[in-house]
């Protein structure tokens, strides 16, 4: 007869029972760290959510007062020199432009200063960036008047109401 003895069998059991609980704990390991980083994060957006502004608007027109001013210390990722980050709003826009109608105008929701909506205007036949911040659609609106078909009009897309009395007025 061929073939692994009783001895031989118990022994190939207790190795794939040894081979099992050696890897589960490291599964687990890993379950109970992503759980565990889901509950911080969890935690950090509730504990932020407390904190968030009760007027958004304000702070934007801060930030952007700062962006004007050139008294903001940290770089803005959307603006960058031309040739550095250019080739990853070009992926964006290619990858958006693949799944829209291009022949149709587009609405750049929180435009800021229009450097995107700008790029846009590229792939579609018309442009109409909107934030809220009247102070990042006033430098939009200095910076970019000269761009045809590309318009740029304060909104708060969080009031509905406003959205759809102001948008395209």
């Amino acid at each position: 007869m061929s073939g692994p003895g009783p001895a031989e069998t118990r022994e190939d059991a207790s190795n794939d029972a040894a081979t099992h609980l050696t890897a589960s704990p490291s599964a687990a390991t890993s379950q109970a760290r992503r759980a565990a980083d889901t509950l911080r994060l969890v935690g950090r957006v509730a504990a932020l959510s407390l904190h968030r502004p009760r007027r958004p608007d304000q702070r934007w027109d801060a930030f952007w007062r700062g962006v004007t001013q050139g008294s903001l210390r940290e770089p803005i990722i959307w603006d960058a020199a031309p040739g550095v980050r250019n080739d990853e709003i070009r992926h964006h826009l290619h990858t958006m432009a693949a799944m829209m109608d291009t022949s149709l105008p587009v609405v750049d929701l929180g435009c800021g200063n229009g450097a995107i909506s700008h790029g846009l205007t590229g792939t579609f036949p018309s442009v109409l960036g909107v934030d809220v911040s009247l102070e990042a659609v006033a430098a939009a609106n200095a910076v970019h008047a000269h761009v045809p078909n590309l318009s740029f009009r304060p909104l708060d897309a969080t009031q509905p109401a406003a959205a759809a009395l102001g948008a395209y007025s």
